[in-house]
């Protein structure tokens, strides 16, 4: 049976009446299943919410196993039989198996030797709950089938709707930060920013509006590194939409829209339409910061690499140097 959960992050001294008959729920599926096996996914998108619902069943039901697996593991059974050992608890919870689900890959080892590791867990005669992510879920039910069938419940807990006011003063850490996450990490990220986009509303409110449009491109861009490429793009035109809309056609937010959608147009090698839109992006920046100015440096060279990308290399060329003009002026000719 699948249920919804609205369940808070944060320990309350009263649950709300529905908060108090989902948690009852799962209880009550802890209860049945003692001293004999069932299998439960406990679905959930958002880690500290996970850790404190964990952390609280833990406290009310002593001699819970938890066990948090190492990344990159492919005997899941065998990982944990060997953290059990050969005590019976009162119940195992099984976390993290997202760092050794990558959700971009075809190719899931994990998975695979979990699917053929299916009656063995059987021999754990208590309830057996594995917490993962959505999308680990989904990869679950398509590469160990026959795993899958063995569940007997399957609960999906959802967070408190976030204030968006409290982000207003969070800090994009940049794309290179977000290439060094770990694959589960950015599976994680992606399910957060899509949360926090429609929450934002359409279109979101003018003072919100920049921290959605950096939200916008992040998620664009983890899009990207998944290779969802056609989820990217409606998102993407929507930002340049609400740009030209609240800043007009001119203004730098506008040029960063359209340089971001330019940029999955290259990508998808739709190179005759991202053009115009890195030449227009080009063409404001060079009017609101001038024409020396880094941003511009940008822009250049981006546009000289989609020339070289349709072999239109005398074209390019002068864009590349003056780029690197540009750049030694404003930081010095030994900068990275």
């Amino acid at each position: 049976m699948s249920r919804k959960r609205q369940v808070t992050a944060e320990e309350e001294p009263r649950d709300s009446e529905r908060q108090a008959a989902d948690l009852a729920a799962f209880r009550r599926m802890l209860q049945i299943s003692s001293g004999t096996f069932s299998l439960s996914f406990a679905v959930c998108d958002d880690r500290k919410l996970r850790d404190s619902l964990v952390e609280r069943f833990s406290a009310e039901v002593p001699g819970i196993a938890i066990i948090r697996l190492p990344a990159g593991v492919d005997g899941i059974y065998t990982t944990t039989a060997a953290q059990i050992g050969s005590h019976t608890p009162a119940a195992i919870f099984v976390l993290d198996i997202e760092a050794s689900v990558p959700f971009g890959s075809a190719s899931q080892p994990a998975l695979r030797t979990l699917n053929g590791s299916r009656e063995l867990w059987e021999a754990f005669r208590c309830p057996v709950v594995f917490w993962l992510a959505d999308y680990a879920i989904t990869l679950l039910h398509r590469h160990a089938p026959d795993f899958w069938r063995y569940r007997s419940h399957q609960f999906e807990f959802i967070p408190d709707p976030i204030s968006l006011t409290n982000l207003k003063t969070e800090s994009f850490s940049g794309f290179p930060m977000v290439d060094s996450m770990p694959y589960e990490e950015k599976a994680f990220r992606i399910t957060e920013l899509e949360r926090r986009l429609r929450e934002a509303g359409d279109p979101p409110p003018a003072d919100l509006l920049p921290h959605v449009l950096t939200w916008i491109y992040e998620l664009a861009y983890l899009y990207r590194h998944a290779s969802r490429f056609a989820e990217a793009e409606p998102i993407l035109r929507q930002a340049l939409a609400w740009t030209e809309s609240r800043y007009g056609s001119g203004h730098p937010q506008t040029a960063s829209a359209l340089g971001n959608l330019a940029q999955l147009l290259q990508d998808t090698n739709r190179l005759a339409e991202a053009e115009p839109l890195m030449r227009r992006a080009l063409s404001i920046d060079e009017a609101s910061h001038g024409q020396d100015h880094p941003n511009v440096a940008i822009r250049l060279n981006n546009l000289a690499v989609l020339l070289q990308d349709t072999n239109r290399l005398a074209e390019a060329e002068p864009l590349m140097r003056r780029a690197l003009g540009i750049d030694e002026a404003s930081y010095g000719p030994d900068h990275p």
